[in-house]
């Protein structure tokens, strides 16, 4: 553990700095703060840790020790930076962010790069069947900047990393709860598994407004329920589509004078099991549209408890 764990821990600390360029949104530092202060926390208890069994530690504690004060007047010249950068967006942008924003992004804009960016988002880095809600929470807001200002950049078009910057945080900011909305749906279907347990939770649980609680075992049978109505629903359309089609393919043909009374009592046939199909589709699709209707019900409560919990999720998991 000894000296490979101080080298592991060093070059994370010095790879969050470097991490952090001036494209990035100007409160991404505040992560890279907190990354630091983790690192020289695992930094101490190895030393801690160490310090009666490794007779090299007096050695080990004074090179790291150096290059955590090397790394510490890099953070506070890379602070100074960001509070100048900031001030200089500040006094920029304050008046006119907002006004760029709407001229760049019509409702129907925002609403398309939200949706591509968690689409994107939740296809990969934040792909909730391989994830957990720890991860999620740590990870988000930094996440969801980098895609957003690339969007951003490339519909207005500007070289001002500041102007990309302000626009991106806005429409962040705007659009925070509307987000989280959206993930909570990405999560609620990727929680529709057929074999094994849907980790995303783990051991936190989603409460709705009746103060049911719902475990991941809960949710994945909730939803298993929910989307086989959606499918059953679309595939019993798809038919009665079908069905009709067929049925006036066969009436059309009825009317034809030529047709040998064989070949008409065969077609005639047809047009029978195909209407007597129909009507069992419209049957059933009435029973299955009434048993989503109830499901949604459901569904609309459970949606609101996990963007809830989505948003929440530094308050239940602090320690």
């Amino acid at each position: 553990m000894e000296e490979l764990s101080y080298r592991v821990v060093i070059k994370r600390a010095k790879k969050i700095i470097g991490t952090y360029s001036e494209s990035v949104p100007i409160k991404s530092y505040l992560f890279m703060v907190r990354e630091y202060k983790r690192s020289c926390r695992k930094i101490t208890y190895l030393i801690k840790k160490d310090r009666d069994k490794n007779h090299k530690i007096v050695e080990i504690q004074r090179k790291y020790k150096e290059e955590i004060s090397a790394l510490k007047r890099e953070i506070k010249k890379y602070k100074t930076m960001l509070s100048e950068k900031e001030e200089q967006e500040n006094f920029i942008l304050k008046d006119d962010i907002n006004q760029i924003t709407s001229q760049h992004f019509s409702n129907e804009d925002r609403d398309k790069l939200l949706s591509d960016v968690v689409f994107t988002l939740s296809k990969t880095v934040l792909n909730f069947s391989k994830v957990d809600i720890r991860f999620f929470e740590d990870n988000k807001i930094i996440l969801l900047q980098r895609a957003i200002f690339k969007k951003v950049k490339l519909k207005i078009g500007s070289d001002s990393s500041n102007v990309v910057a302000g626009v991106t945080n806005t429409i962040l900011r705007d659009n925070f709860k509307h987000i989280h909305k959206e993930f909570a749906r990405k999560v609620l279907e990727a929680s529709d598994v057929d074999k094994g347990v849907f980790k995303f939770f783990g051991d936190v649980a989603v409460y709705d407004e009746d103060g049911i609680r719902w475990n991941s075992s809960a949710i994945t049978r909730f939803m298993h329920d929910y989307l086989r109505s959606i499918r059953i629903i679309e595939r019993l359309n798809h038919d009665i589509v079908q069905l009709t089609q067929k049925s006036k393919e066969y009436e059309s043909i009825e009317d034809d004078l030529e047709m040998d009374i064989d070949e008409y009592n065969e077609r005639f046939q047809e047009r029978e099991k195909a209407d007597k199909l129909l009507d069992v589709c419209r049957t059933k699709i009435v029973e299955e549209e009434k048993k989503l209707s109830d499901l949604e019900i459901d569904y609309n409560n459970l949606l609101k408890a996990v963007t809830k919990t989505l948003l929440q999720t530094k308050i239940l998991h602090k320690s």
